[in-house]
């Protein structure tokens, strides 16, 4: 059973939710956004790609979410561990503008629970308590990965926050 998105807290957005884009003459620029992004994601600096990938996260609206989430997740599976973190965190935000995207998402957003890096596995403890808030039942299979992450880790935040999602 794979849980559900169902946050009912809305992510701070640089934009107002009442601003238009159309009004201000700039409207219909979801394809040239999804190029840019895309070009910075595929970048050979880690540095310009992870500011691409925050960037994305702060002014993302619905359809450009929809667009590029694809485009995020696969960057879960990145050998650069500050572009796994950066996606774990991006991702979140963007699973608040279009909570569907959680079931295809969800299996690459586990996998990162064994990440080599502890930063990666600390984002993504970090994201899983804040998805299950809504829902714990949903995520009650993360159990056995989770109990995994409280025996291995040396940070105290990952084990605070892993206890947290627990109880």
């Amino acid at each position: 059973m794979l849980p559900r998105c169902t946050t009912s807290t809305q992510a701070k957005s640089v934009v107002g939710s009442n601003f238009n884009f159309f009004e201000m003459g700039i409207g219909g620029l979801d394809e040239e956004f999804q190029v840019i992004f895309r070009k910075a994601f595929a970048s050979s600096t880690q540095h310009e790609a992870s500011i691409a990938v925050g960037c994305l996260a702060r002014i993302a609206t619905t359809d450009l979410s929809r667009d590029l989430i694809q485009d995020v997740t696969n960057m879960l599976g990145s050998s650069r561990p500050l572009l796994r973190k950066k996606a774990v965190l991006a991702l979140y935000r963007l699973l608040q503008k279009l909570p569907e995207a959680l079931v295809p998402a969800f299996p690459r957003l586990r996998e990162r629970l064994d990440d080599p890096d502890p930063s990666v596995v600390a984002c993504t403890v970090n994201v899983l308590t804040e998805l299950a808030t809504d829902n714990p039942r949903g995520y009650l299979g993360l159990a056995p990965a989770l109990y995994k992450v409280l025996t291995t880790s040396s940070s105290n935040w990952t084990l605070i926050k892993v206890v947290k999602f627990l109880r």
